[in-house]
């Protein structure tokens, strides 16, 4: 990926605040994981619903998309 998506500031900037060491390792490991395109639609959905950058909750919902099928690369 050369968009900058891989770069911690271009997720910095998805939340609107600086991601911590702990949230940026869960990132790189989504990233790694489920792909691109699933990662970041399942952050802004977690945002959508309240929860910020709850990575527990996203990690679920990457985790449930997984098993549905629903992760795109």
């Amino acid at each position: 990926m050369s968009d900058g998506k891989l770069e911690r500031s271009y997720w910095d900037g998805f939340v609107g605040r600086d991601l911590t060491d702990g949230e940026w390792s869960w990132v790189a490991r989504w990233l790694r994981v489920y792909g691109m395109g699933n990662t970041e639609q399942a952050i802004d959905e977690a945002a959508k619903r309240g929860k910020d950058m709850n990575t527990r909750y996203v990690s679920g919902m990457l985790r449930k998309w997984r098993e549905q099928g629903s992760v795109t690369r």
